[in-house]
């Protein structure tokens, strides 16, 4: 039979290692020649030296062989030594006023996210997704995210690029490790950047996006008192941008973002106050509580239509709970270090009850835009009672107040019961850090005083479930867990 000539037989070259970009991923690379499949896919050129070739290691924190990230098993991705210590030398260079390429932090931004395999279009969406419906931090994100869909470039100018790194911190799901929640180096080097930004002559509303981002890590992982430290050098630049322009007599330069973030700034204080025994940062006589005071009302405004999900009706309801939270949290506190409360008792309870009425009568109450509100308004009104049991000066045979406890706990128990049925099955991952904490307080507030025979143990096992969920995205599920398992071991279970 006739056959025709052979085909060739391709020639594939290989180089004798793997390259310097997986080799420092420690991912498989097929050695391919001139680059490799995922560098050809990334359109980044192939470094094939050796390590035998390198001779002796450089310095880990300049050495330009060193990558910018490294992948640690069950870890993901983090900043490597030189990743933090280049972040760090362009965010100084970019304050000294330096515009050299070698500096430039967008480019160094935009390949840190590249090598962790983030987008911003990723990176956008879980921040929506997790961080903004409580706390509305960047309240342009939508607008940027289209940006870098159509291919817009963002301004240079810092610290836009420096808030991306604070929107993956606080929105991307961290290691199994409770160790590393304050030894990662993206976290670490945030931290040592914000400091910079603080001791900048010029206060910037980034900065107090970027540290209300921090701030947001550390509440959500347990972190009470770093946050607390976070949220008090927030409000102080917000202060000071506020001042600068109220001095000048203009209008305020930054209206898009300041009225969300003076609300975001007093939602993190009460989610960090609450969770431990701190103090406010952001008092309630305070210039940041009294600029919001000034400008919203104590009743729930109706609902727009069409609704905007996150605009400025949820940033008003939002500011409004948040202040009535505040006036809790300074009675309660009076309370426990026996001193005299500022306002009377029957004035704040008032105040709670109004608030959660209004919230629980607004139409669509049970929706997830706002169960942030909801469980931070009931949770102060719980809180507020049983402070006022536990430590308040009680007429004897005084039962309002104790049933007003009991109805308010009640409350929050089944608060806690309908949300666990709500996020069955589902990834803690997708949910709004705001409204869970609080709901998860308001149970862990709620057990404390709730006996074998008021409740089903059925139900306290399926919050310890919730707990247990929660656990899985933010390390306070965690801690809060361990609050309920000794709690059912007082039960005998």
């Amino acid at each position: 039979m006739f056959q025709g000539p052979a085909s060739p037989i391709p020639l594939i070259q290989k180089a004798a290692n793997v390259c310097a970009y997986c080799r420092g991923r420690k991912q498989g690379c097929d050695r391919l020649l001139p680059r490799c499949s995922r560098c050809a896919a990334k359109g980044r050129d192939c470094d094939y030296t050796s390590v035998t070739e390198l001779g002796r290691p450089g310095d880990p924190n300049t050495d330009p062989l060193f990558p910018l990230v490294v992948f640690h098993e069950q870890c993901g991705p983090d900043l490597s030594p030189r990743g933090s210590s280049e972040l760090q030398r362009a965010v100084l260079e970019t304050l000294g006023g330096s515009v050299t390429p070698a500096s430039n932090l967008s480019e160094l931004v935009s390949e840190i996210l590249d090598l962790a395999e983030v987008s911003v279009f990723e990176l956008l969406n879980n921040y929506e997704a997790v961080i903004h419906p409580g706390l509305p931090v960047i309240p342009r994100y939508a607008e940027w995210r289209e940006a870098y869909v159509s291919g817009s470039i963002m301004r240079d100018s810092l610290p836009s690029p420096f808030l991306l790194l604070c929107a993956l911190l606080a929105s991307r799901r961290p290691c199994p490790h409770p160790q590393h929640l304050t030894a990662n180096l993206l976290y670490t080097t945030i931290k040592q950047i914000l400091s910079l930004l603080h001791a900048s002559s010029e206060p910037h509303i980034e900065t107090v996006q970027c540290g209300i981002l921090a701030a947001a890590y550390e509440c959500g992982h347990g972190l009470a008192k770093q946050a607390h430290m976070t949220i008090t050098a927030s409000a102080a630049v917000m202060n000071l941008i506020d001042f600068d322009t109220k001095r000048r007599n203009a209008d305020d330069t930054v209206e898009i973002e300041a009225p969300y973030l003076r609300s975001a700034i007093l939602i993190a204080d009460r989610m960090c106050a609450s969770s431990t025994m701190v103090p406010l940062a952001c008092p309630h006589n305070g210039a940041l509580s009294q600029r919001l005071e000034a400008v919203v009302s104590y009743d729930v405004p109706p609902k727009p239509v069409p609704y905007v999900r996150s605009g400025e009706w949820k940033r008003h309801v939002s500011a409004q709970t948040s202040l009535v939270s505040g006036r809790v949290m300074e009675y309660n506190q009076a309370l426990r270090a026996g001193r005299p409360a500022k306002e009377e008792y029957t004035a704040i309870e008032s105040a709670a009850q109004g608030m959660v009425a209004g919230l629980l009568d607004a139409e669509d109450r049970h929706s997830w835009y706002m169960c942030d509100a909801v469980s931070m308004a009931l949770t102060a009104l719980h809180g507020l009672h049983l402070c006022q049991i536990r430590y308040g000066k009680l007429d004897e045979g005084d039962v309002r107040v104790l049933m007003s406890f009991q109805s308010s706990r009640q409350m929050v128990w089944d608060m806690c019961q309908f949300t666990a049925t709500m996020v069955d099955g589902k990834d803690a991952a997708n949910f709004t850090l705001g409204g869970l904490f609080c709901v998860l307080l308001a149970g862990v507030l709620a057990l404390q005083t709730i006996q074998p025979d008021d409740v089903p143990l059925d139900e306290v096992k399926k919050f310890l479930g919730l707990l247990r969920w929660f656990g899985t995205r933010w390390y306070l599920g965690q801690q809060y867990a361990a609050q309920v398992e000794a709690i059912l071991t007082r039960f005998g279970e």
